[in-house]
């Protein structure tokens, strides 16, 4: 088998800097078109508590029509996390049901910065 030289894959080192650079489009393109999106239909009902942007929204996602279900169903989530108690990130770490997923959390972030993957 025949395996390309880093040269070839890499570009040359005069080049380097264009391929450093060519992570910055896709932030470019976001940069300049995400302002033309709408905002998320159950961010604005829920936090924001605007039913008219709300029903703008989803008419600017999914065309005209019946979305009264849809609407119903944020709704519903939004009752829910009313009565989901939020907890503080001390809360969290004092919290004896959530301290395996936390230790697990720990180790895996712990292995994978130093396992060297970041560095490849």
């Amino acid at each position: 088998t025949h395996f390309l030289p880093a040269r070839e894959l890499l570009g040359s080192q005069t080049l380097w800097p264009m391929l450093m650079a060519s992570c910055g489009v896709p932030a470019l393109v976001q940069l300049v078109t995400l302002p033309f999106f709408p905002e998320s239909p159950p961010y604005l009902l829920m936090h924001k508590g605007d039913q008219e942007g709300c029903k703008k929204a989803i008419r600017q996602l999914w065309g005209e029509g019946q979305h009264q279900a849809e609407i119903d169903d944020i709704m519903k989530e939004k009752a829910t996390m009313k009565n989901t108690k939020i907890l503080s990130v001390l809360e969290l770490v004092k919290e004896p049901a959530f301290r395996w997923q936390l230790y697990m959390i720990v180790i895996l972030t712990a292995t994978i910065q130093l396992c060297g993957i970041n560095a490849v």
